[in-house]
Protein backbone atom coordinates (compact mmCIF):
# COMPACT_ATOMS: atom_id res chain seq x y z
CA UNK A 1 0.00 0.00 0.00
CA UNK A 2 1.53 3.19 -1.13
CA UNK A 3 1.33 6.44 1.47
CA UNK A 4 1.72 9.96 0.91
CA UNK A 5 4.54 11.63 2.47
CA UNK A 6 5.37 14.99 4.20
CA UNK A 7 7.68 17.58 5.37
CA UNK A 8 6.97 15.86 9.04
CA UNK A 9 8.34 12.58 8.16
CA UNK A 10 12.19 13.48 7.45
CA UNK A 11 13.76 12.51 10.91
CA UNK A 12 12.48 9.27 9.92
CA UNK A 13 13.47 9.19 6.59
CA UNK A 14 17.14 9.88 7.14
CA UNK A 15 16.85 7.00 8.98
CA UNK A 16 16.57 4.53 5.62
CA UNK A 17 19.32 6.69 3.96
CA UNK A 18 21.22 4.03 5.72
CA UNK A 19 20.08 1.73 2.73
CA UNK A 20 22.52 0.26 -0.11
CA UNK A 21 20.31 0.90 -2.82
CA UNK A 22 22.02 4.16 -4.77
CA UNK A 23 18.52 5.05 -6.36
CA UNK A 24 16.20 5.41 -3.48
CA UNK A 25 19.33 6.56 -1.03
CA UNK A 26 18.76 9.42 -3.89
CA UNK A 27 15.04 10.04 -4.07
CA UNK A 28 14.72 9.87 -0.29
CA UNK A 29 17.81 12.43 0.26
CA UNK A 30 16.66 15.04 -2.65
CA UNK A 31 13.08 14.76 -0.83
CA UNK A 32 15.02 15.53 2.67
CA UNK A 33 16.90 18.46 1.56
CA UNK A 34 14.77 20.13 -1.14
CA UNK A 35 11.19 19.72 -0.10
CA UNK A 36 10.22 22.99 -1.59
CA UNK A 37 10.74 21.71 -4.86
CA UNK A 38 8.88 18.35 -4.69
CA UNK A 39 4.98 18.46 -5.81
CA UNK A 40 4.19 14.90 -4.14
CA UNK A 41 6.24 11.92 -2.33
CA UNK A 42 5.04 8.26 -2.07
CA UNK A 43 6.83 5.25 -0.27
CA UNK A 44 5.10 1.86 -0.11
CA UNK A 45 5.28 -1.42 2.02
CA UNK A 46 8.10 -2.80 0.32
CA UNK A 47 10.17 0.24 0.77
CA UNK A 48 9.47 1.53 -3.06
CA UNK A 49 9.02 5.41 -3.44
CA UNK A 50 7.99 7.90 -5.75
CA UNK A 51 9.50 11.38 -5.85
CA UNK A 52 7.37 13.71 -7.81
CA UNK A 53 8.90 16.93 -8.68
CA UNK A 54 7.74 20.63 -8.76
CA UNK A 55 8.88 20.87 -12.77
CA UNK A 56 7.51 17.13 -13.72
CA UNK A 57 9.55 14.63 -12.64
CA UNK A 58 9.57 11.42 -11.85
CA UNK A 59 12.01 9.64 -10.07
CA UNK A 60 10.71 6.11 -9.16
CA UNK A 61 12.69 3.11 -7.09
CA UNK A 62 11.02 -0.30 -7.29
CA UNK A 63 12.13 -2.65 -4.85
CA UNK A 64 10.02 -5.27 -6.79
CA UNK A 65 8.61 -5.46 -10.11
CA UNK A 66 5.04 -6.09 -9.72
CA UNK A 67 1.78 -5.25 -10.16
CA UNK A 68 1.03 -3.77 -7.05
CA UNK A 69 4.39 -1.60 -7.48
CA UNK A 70 2.43 -0.13 -10.19
CA UNK A 71 -1.15 1.12 -9.11
CA UNK A 72 -0.03 4.47 -8.17
CA UNK A 73 2.38 5.08 -11.64
CA UNK A 74 -0.58 4.16 -13.99
CA UNK A 75 -2.57 6.79 -11.85
CA UNK A 76 0.00 9.21 -12.17
CA UNK A 77 1.10 8.67 -15.60
CA UNK A 78 -2.45 8.90 -16.92
CA UNK A 79 -2.29 12.45 -15.80
CA UNK A 80 -0.53 13.42 -18.40
CA UNK A 81 -0.48 17.10 -18.00
CA UNK A 82 1.95 16.86 -15.09
CA UNK A 83 4.99 14.59 -16.12
CA UNK A 84 7.33 15.63 -18.17
CA UNK A 85 9.94 13.21 -17.39
CA UNK A 86 10.68 10.02 -15.30
CA UNK A 87 14.70 9.49 -14.47
CA UNK A 88 15.47 6.22 -12.38
CA UNK A 89 17.45 3.15 -12.27
CA UNK A 90 16.96 1.60 -15.98
CA UNK A 91 14.71 -1.37 -15.13
CA UNK A 92 12.14 1.03 -13.50
CA UNK A 93 12.08 3.79 -16.23
CA UNK A 94 11.73 0.91 -18.47
CA UNK A 95 8.66 -0.84 -16.77
CA UNK A 96 6.92 2.67 -16.38
CA UNK A 97 7.34 2.97 -20.32
CA UNK A 98 5.13 -0.14 -20.27
CA UNK A 99 2.82 1.97 -19.49
CA UNK A 100 3.12 5.11 -21.68
CA UNK A 101 5.78 5.21 -24.56
CA UNK A 102 7.93 8.43 -24.18
CA UNK A 103 8.86 10.57 -26.96
CA UNK A 104 12.52 10.45 -26.28
CA UNK A 105 14.48 7.98 -24.15
CA UNK A 106 18.09 8.48 -22.77
CA UNK A 107 20.65 5.42 -21.38
CA UNK A 108 22.84 6.75 -19.13
CA UNK A 109 25.43 5.03 -16.33
CA UNK A 110 25.51 6.08 -13.28
CA UNK A 111 28.57 6.95 -11.36
CA UNK A 112 29.48 7.17 -7.72
CA UNK A 113 32.47 7.99 -5.50
CA UNK A 114 31.82 7.83 -1.25
CA UNK A 115 32.90 10.56 0.83
CA UNK A 116 35.52 8.03 1.74
CA UNK A 117 37.16 7.91 -1.53
CA UNK A 118 37.79 11.61 -2.02
CA UNK A 119 41.33 13.27 -2.16
CA UNK A 120 42.13 17.00 -1.18
CA UNK A 121 42.99 18.39 -4.96
CA UNK A 122 44.30 22.23 -5.62
CA UNK A 123 45.16 23.39 -9.50
CA UNK A 124 46.22 27.23 -9.62
CA UNK A 125 44.01 27.69 -13.01
CA UNK A 126 40.99 26.43 -11.86
CA UNK A 127 38.38 29.37 -9.81
CA UNK A 128 34.80 29.74 -9.32
CA UNK A 129 32.82 31.31 -11.57
CA UNK A 130 30.84 34.17 -10.03
CA UNK A 131 26.97 35.09 -10.74
CA UNK A 132 28.35 38.75 -12.58
CA UNK A 133 30.19 36.29 -14.91
CA UNK A 134 27.03 34.60 -16.45
CA UNK A 135 27.18 36.48 -19.78
CA UNK A 136 30.51 35.75 -20.17
CA UNK A 137 30.99 32.04 -20.21
CA UNK A 138 27.44 30.84 -20.85
CA UNK A 139 28.91 29.62 -24.51
CA UNK A 140 30.76 27.32 -23.08
CA UNK A 141 27.46 26.12 -21.05
CA UNK A 142 25.28 26.46 -23.94
CA UNK A 143 27.97 24.38 -26.09
CA UNK A 144 27.96 21.35 -23.63
CA UNK A 145 24.09 21.85 -23.77
CA UNK A 146 24.08 21.05 -27.71
CA UNK A 147 26.29 18.46 -27.22
CA UNK A 148 25.12 16.22 -24.58
CA UNK A 149 21.42 17.59 -23.12
CA UNK A 150 18.98 18.80 -26.60
CA UNK A 151 16.67 16.48 -27.53
CA UNK A 152 15.63 16.19 -30.73
CA UNK A 153 12.74 18.31 -31.92
CA UNK A 154 12.65 20.07 -28.58
CA UNK A 155 13.10 23.93 -28.89
CA UNK A 156 15.54 25.56 -26.08
CA UNK A 157 16.35 29.18 -26.98
CA UNK A 158 19.99 30.53 -25.72
CA UNK A 159 17.88 33.09 -23.68
CA UNK A 160 16.48 29.91 -22.32
CA UNK A 161 19.61 28.42 -21.19
CA UNK A 162 21.40 31.72 -20.02
CA UNK A 163 18.56 32.34 -17.49
CA UNK A 164 18.80 28.60 -16.15
CA UNK A 165 22.31 29.22 -16.18
CA UNK A 166 22.17 32.25 -13.99
CA UNK A 167 19.57 30.56 -11.56
CA UNK A 168 21.91 27.56 -11.18
CA UNK A 169 25.39 29.93 -10.28
CA UNK A 170 23.55 31.90 -7.98
CA UNK A 171 22.26 28.12 -5.90
CA UNK A 172 25.67 26.09 -6.82
CA UNK A 173 28.98 25.84 -6.90
CA UNK A 174 30.63 26.07 -10.94
CA UNK A 175 34.27 25.88 -11.52
CA UNK A 176 36.17 27.51 -14.65
CA UNK A 177 39.41 26.43 -15.48
CA UNK A 178 41.23 29.20 -17.56
CA UNK A 179 44.53 29.39 -19.29
CA UNK A 180 45.60 33.08 -20.05
CA UNK A 181 42.67 34.37 -18.93
CA UNK A 182 40.50 32.32 -21.70
CA UNK A 183 37.81 29.68 -20.51
CA UNK A 184 38.81 26.03 -21.56
CA UNK A 185 36.43 24.17 -19.40
CA UNK A 186 33.94 23.69 -16.92
CA UNK A 187 31.73 21.88 -14.76
CA UNK A 188 29.60 22.29 -11.60
CA UNK A 189 27.73 20.59 -8.87
CA UNK A 190 24.32 19.92 -10.40
CA UNK A 191 22.25 19.70 -7.13
CA UNK A 192 23.02 19.06 -3.58
CA UNK A 193 21.31 15.97 -0.75
CA UNK A 194 22.17 15.64 2.81
CA UNK A 195 24.60 13.08 2.16
CA UNK A 196 25.31 13.81 -1.66
CA UNK A 197 26.80 15.74 -4.32
CA UNK A 198 25.47 15.73 -7.67
CA UNK A 199 27.93 16.45 -10.43
CA UNK A 200 27.39 17.88 -13.78
CA UNK A 201 28.05 20.08 -16.80
CA UNK A 202 31.15 18.40 -16.83
CA UNK A 203 32.38 19.92 -20.48
CA UNK A 204 35.86 20.91 -22.49
CA UNK A 205 35.77 23.44 -25.58
CA UNK A 206 36.57 20.87 -28.83
CA UNK A 207 39.84 23.19 -29.24
CA UNK A 208 41.14 21.86 -25.85
CA UNK A 209 40.48 18.34 -25.63
CA UNK A 210 42.92 16.03 -25.22
CA UNK A 211 44.94 17.64 -22.21
CA UNK A 212 43.16 16.30 -19.38
CA UNK A 213 41.45 19.44 -18.49
CA UNK A 214 38.07 17.44 -17.78
CA UNK A 215 39.91 15.59 -15.37
CA UNK A 216 41.09 18.55 -13.39
CA UNK A 217 37.71 19.59 -13.07
CA UNK A 218 36.29 16.61 -11.93
CA UNK A 219 39.50 16.37 -9.44
CA UNK A 220 38.36 20.08 -8.11
CA UNK A 221 34.93 19.60 -8.01
CA UNK A 222 36.09 16.32 -5.99
CA UNK A 223 38.05 18.24 -3.79
CA UNK A 224 35.20 20.48 -2.80
CA UNK A 225 32.57 17.71 -1.93
CA UNK A 226 35.42 16.17 0.42
CA UNK A 227 35.66 19.61 2.25
CA UNK A 228 31.60 19.49 2.35
CA UNK A 229 31.36 15.54 3.79
CA UNK A 230 29.64 14.47 1.33
CA UNK A 231 29.81 11.70 -1.81
CA UNK A 232 29.78 12.19 -5.27
CA UNK A 233 26.63 11.04 -8.01
CA UNK A 234 26.76 11.70 -11.37
CA UNK A 235 25.33 10.67 -14.67
CA UNK A 236 26.79 10.20 -18.03
CA UNK A 237 25.43 8.92 -21.62
CA UNK A 238 26.20 5.58 -22.64
CA UNK A 239 27.21 6.63 -25.64
CA UNK A 240 29.86 9.11 -24.56
CA UNK A 241 32.74 7.12 -24.63
CA UNK A 242 35.29 9.89 -23.79
CA UNK A 243 33.24 10.74 -20.31
CA UNK A 244 33.09 7.52 -19.51
CA UNK A 245 36.99 6.68 -19.80
CA UNK A 246 37.53 9.92 -18.00
CA UNK A 247 35.18 8.51 -15.02
CA UNK A 248 36.49 5.25 -15.65
CA UNK A 249 40.37 6.19 -14.90
CA UNK A 250 38.90 8.17 -11.86
CA UNK A 251 38.22 5.52 -10.09
CA UNK A 252 34.71 5.85 -9.66
CA UNK A 253 32.23 2.96 -9.06
CA UNK A 254 29.66 1.81 -11.66
CA UNK A 255 26.63 1.63 -9.79
CA UNK A 256 23.75 1.16 -11.93
CA UNK A 257 22.28 1.65 -15.36
CA UNK A 258 20.20 4.66 -15.58
CA UNK A 259 18.12 6.45 -17.91
CA UNK A 260 15.65 8.92 -18.58
CA UNK A 261 12.45 9.53 -20.50
CA UNK A 262 10.75 12.52 -21.80
CA UNK A 263 7.19 12.42 -22.14
CA UNK A 264 6.14 16.66 -23.21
Amino acid sequence: MWYKVDASLKNQLQQQLLSNESRYIMAVDYFIQNDKHYKDFWIDDEGSCLLLTQDGRLLPYFRSISDYNFELPKKILQKKSQIKAVAGIEKDVLKINEIIKPQHFVNQYYYLKTKEELDSYYCEQVRIIEEWEAEQIHYLQWLYEKEELHIPGYYYSQEISLKVFKKSLAQYTHLLYEDKDTPLAKGNINSRGWNWNQLGGIYTHYNHRNRGLGAIIVKSLLSLSKEDNKSVVLFVNKKNLCANYLYNNLKFTHNDNFAISYYN
